[in-house]
């Protein structure tokens, strides 16, 4: 089997992952394969090399995974609300809902980036409400459930933007912006295992502070979106 049909069959599984309520990420529109914050668009769009439809294809295919990850962590989310009765992590919940609903927010601007970039090459984005939340075989309501799907899926999302890279033909610039996304999926995956491994543990500042967790929607400025360069450095005492 070639390299380049393994990885499209691993972005193809991705995406039915998300299908059946998995969350995960997409790409957006930058580009600057080496500066990590220019506001350049998402490819040479205006010079069809002949790449622009297969990449509409898998950007699209992305797209119709981060509306899953929408719909999968408001499905999520209504658990989290209402936990069931008995359920040993109801008292948590409040704060896991709030790291559900910021994940959410990141997701919904990888989207948006996202569609952007599929229009300026030329290409009609995935519409949302084609999108719809299924659970997958075995879940059943609960926090750590909830938790467990949307663990499994940002792993799942980590994985397939690595070996979507390479399927990005267009230009460098989109093979950036999915890196961009490769690392937020990544912070949403280490924060969430190590809360269902309990190495880390929800505090108090969790609800209040969830917007510095996974600080930034991007690892890199994506448009007018600022990436981790804009997050200070901790000073030392």
């Amino acid at each position: 089997m070639k390299k380049n049909e393994t990885s499209r069959r691993e972005i193809l599984r991705w995406s039915a992952i998300a299908s059946t309520g998995a969350v995960v990420a997409a790409c957006s529109s930058n580009g600057g394969a080496n500066d990590g914050g220019t506001d350049a668009g998402p490819g040479d769009a205006n010079s069809n090399d002949g790449g622009n439809d297969a990449a509409i294809g898998i950007l699209n295919t992305l797209l119709t995974a981060e509306w899953a990850a929408v719909a999968a962590y408001k499905e999520g989310a209504a658990i989290l609300q209402a936990p069931p009765n008995g359920d040993p992590l109801a008292s948590s919940a409040p704060v896991f809902l709030a790291v559900a609903q910021h994940f959410s927010a990141q997701h919904q601007a990888h989207a948006g980036a996202l569609g952007a970039a599929i229009v300026q090459l030329g290409g009609t984005p995935v519409d949302q409400s084609s999108v719809t939340f299924t659970a997958p075989p075995g879940f059943t309501p609960s926090v750590t459930n909830v938790l467990k799907l949307a663990a499994n899926a940002e792993k799942a999302a980590s994985i397939a933007y690595n070996g979507t890279v390479p399927q990005l033909p267009t230009s460098n610039q989109l093979r950036f912006l999915a890196g961009s996304i490769l690392g937020d999926e990544t912070q949403h995956f280490v924060l969430l295992y190590s809360l269902l491994k309990g190495v880390a543990a929800a505090g108090p500042n969790v609800s209040t502070g969830a917007n510095q967790i996974a600080p930034t929607d991007f690892v890199s400025t994506v448009g007018s979106d600022m990436g981790l360069q804009s997050v200070a450095d901790f000073t030392y005492s």
